[in-house]
């Protein structure tokens, strides 16, 4: 795989990953391995530790319980490259993504899903206790003394108060990008009767992702989106939204979708490549269908809600 893949592989690690270690000592380890937060309108980076703890800490921090984390998602924003020689995917199926999304730069639910659904859902991926064992963000806000709320950010939740007791619930903290692929074959599975297009939905997958290079995307067409640009393929939402992928030597593997979305344009599920959580936009039987589903950690949100 490219370097660039190395590369963002060992910073997601080193950035999401809490270790026990003072927070002042992570957030400066995480501010040197990543790019940094860039600030809405292209402003300047934080690069000191006490401006990514602050961050870490959360603005919006309740100052009489200590216990209400930010609720601003963070993002780490690439360049996405230019593909001169790629077909695009047609205007008659992208034109309506790109005129409904709100600026990149908002932050806003609403600039990962396009924002002219009723209702919207936040679906967290999950936290792991071991390989293939997930372990809610409800579970880890209770040992850690803090409060759950819909735009709840892992770095918050996971960081013990001085209310914490017991083991630490979890060994390795939710997966970026996209959801678990159990989850999110139970998700596509719940969102099908909510299209009357089930059989031709399309699949988008991240450009940046190391393991597109050697997936099974022949044909694919380019999306290219405020910074962010997806390969995209037609597919149907009950036979799997997953490509394989071989590396030299044998390896395989399965790529996920970070966007997804039927034909008829009844729903959009969408994660970001950054980002520990998946959006979901729908009619409000959809979401509701969504949230009460016990298999999944849910909660509503609103297209201006804060995402990135």
């Amino acid at each position: 795989m490219g370097l660039d893949w190395l590369l963002w592989s060992g910073r997601e690690e080193s950035s999401r990953h809490y270790t026990g270690e003072d927070p002042e000592r992570v957030s400066d380890s995480w501010t040197a391995a990543s790019d940094g937060l860039t600030k809405s309108g292209g402003g300047s980076s934080p690069r000191n530790a006490s401006g990514v703890i602050e961050l870490l800490r959360g603005a919006s921090l309740d100052e009489q319980h200590g216990r209400w984390d930010n609720s601003q998602m963070k993002i780490h924003r690439h360049r996405r490259a230019t593909h001169a020689n790629r077909p695009a995917l047609g205007a008659e199926n992208s034109a309506w993504i790109k005129d409904g999304r709100l600026f990149f730069s908002s932050g806003a639910v609403g600039s990962l899903v396009p924002a002219v659904f009723e209702a919207y859902a936040r679906v967290l991926h999950p936290a792991w206790v071991a390989q293939d064992v997930p372990v809610r963000w409800d579970i880890v806000s209770r040992w850690s003394g803090r409060v759950m709320h819909p735009l709840a950010q892992w770095e918050n939740i996971s960081l013990p108060t001085d209310t914490a007791h017991g083991p630490v619930p979890f060994v390795q903290p939710p997966r970026l990008g996209a959801l678990p692929k159990q989850q999110l074959v139970m998700l596509c599975e719940l969102l099908a009767p909510y299209t009357k297009t089930a059989d031709l939905c399309y699949a988008g997958y991240w450009d940046g992702d190391g393991s597109v290079q050697f997936a099974d995307l022949d044909g694919a067409l380019e999306l290219a989106l405020e910074e962010r640009t997806f390969l995209v393929r037609s597919c149907s939402i009950r036979t799997g939204v997953d490509v394989a992928w071989r590396l030299p030597g044998g390896i395989v593997g399965s790529l996920l979708p970070t966007l997804i979305w039927p034909s008829d344009r009844a729903w959009f599920v969408a994660t970001d490549p950054d980002q520990d959580s998946t959006l979901v936009g729908g009619s409000a039987a959809l979401v509701a269908a969504v949230l009460d589903d016990p298999s999944m950690e849910t909660w509503p949100v609103a297209a201006n809600d804060l995402a990135l």
